[in-house]
C-alpha cells in the first residue's frame, strides 16, 4: 500500500511540474504570437487590438482554471485512494478481531471445567480439546477426552481416548427424579447431585502407573479429575482415595 501511494504521489508531483511548465509555455506562446505581431495591419485599430487582447486573456484564464481543476481532481483521487486503503485495513482488523473473540468464546464454552456451583443438563458435553478436535491428529497434540452427561439424565461419564475412565450415577434402587429435567449440580461442598440425588462412582479404572496404586486399591489418576473436567476434586473421588 505504501509503495503504491508513493508512486501515486510521485505522479502527482510530476503532473504539478508539467502543469507549471505548460502554463509557462502557454504564456510564452501567447507573447511570441501576440495580437500586435499577428495583426500588424490593424496596429492602428485600437478597438481590434483590445478585443484580441481580451480574448487572449480569457483563453489563458480558461487554460489555467482547467489545468488547476485537473490538479485538484488528482489530489482528491489520492485522498480517496489512501482513505479506501486504510478503511480496508481497518475492516480486516475488525473482522479478524471479531472472529478471534468469537472462536475464543466458543472454545471456552466447549472446554470450561465444572466448578462448584455449576449446573448442566442432560445431553451436555464438555471436551478437553474443544475446537482442536476438528484438526487432523498430525496437527492436534491435545489428548482427546470428553465428559458427557447422558441424555437420560442418569449418569455422568468421562471418556479418555474412547475408553470409559470413570462413571457416576445415582443408586439405581433408590433413584427418584426430583426435577422435571434431571439437572446435574456440582455443589459448593463438592458434592455432585444427579436429578436431586447424590451421585456415586460405579465404574473406574486402575491406575496406569504402579506408583498410582495405593496398596493395590482401585485408584483414579488425579489428572482425570482436576483441574479438568472439574476445577476442584469432588468429594466422592477424595473418599475413594482415602479408603
Amino acid at each position: 500500500v505504501t509503495t503504491s501511494d508513493d508512486k501515486f504521489i510521485n505522479s502527482i508531483n510530476t503532473f504539478h511540474g508539467k502543469f507549471h511548465n505548460r502554463l509557462m509555455e502557454n504564456n510564452l506562446s501567447k507573447s511570441m504570437n501576440s495580437p500586435r505581431d499577428l495583426l500588424s495591419p490593424l496596429a492602428d485599430d485600437k478597438t481590434s487590438l483590445t478585443k484580441v487582447s481580451i480574448n487572449d486573456m480569457q483563453n489563458s484564464e480558461e487554460d489555467f482554471y482547467r489545468l488547476e481543476q485537473e490538479y485538484v481532481d488528482d489530489i482528491k483521487d489520492l485522498v480517496i485512494h489512501r482513505t479506501t486503503n486504510w478503511l480496508k485495513v481497518l475492516l480486516l482488523i475488525i473482522v479478524l478481531s471479531s472472529a478471534t473473540a468469537m472462536l475464543s468464546l466458543i472454545q471456552i464454552g466447549l472446554t470450561a471445567p465444572l466448578q462448584p456451583g455449576d449446573v448442566i443438563y442432560p445431553g451436555e458435553q464438555i471436551s478437553r480439546c474443544g475446537l482442536l478436535d476438528i484438526l487432523p491428529s498430525s496437527l492436534n497434540k491435545c489428548e482427546y477426552a470428553l465428559l458427557a452427561y447422558n441424555k437420560d439424565g442418569r449418569s455422568l461419564v468421562l471418556y479418555n481416548e474412547g475408553e470409559i475412565v470413570w462413571k457416576m450415577q445415582t443408586n439405581e434402587n433408590n433413584y427418584q427424579v426430583k426435577d422435571l429435567h434431571p439437572k446435574l449440580q456440582f455443589l459448593e461442598n463438592k458434592t455432585i447431585l444427579i436429578g436431586g440425588n447424590i451421585a456415586i462412582l460405579v465404574s473406574h479404572m486402575l491406575g496406569e502407573d504402579a506408583n498410582d496404586a495405593c496398596d493395590g486399591q482401585v485408584f483414579i489418576k488425579k489428572s482425570h479429575i482436576a483441574p479438568w473436567p472439574f476445577t476442584e476434586e469432588p468429594q466422592k473421588f477424595v473418599d475413594l482415595r482415602l479408603k
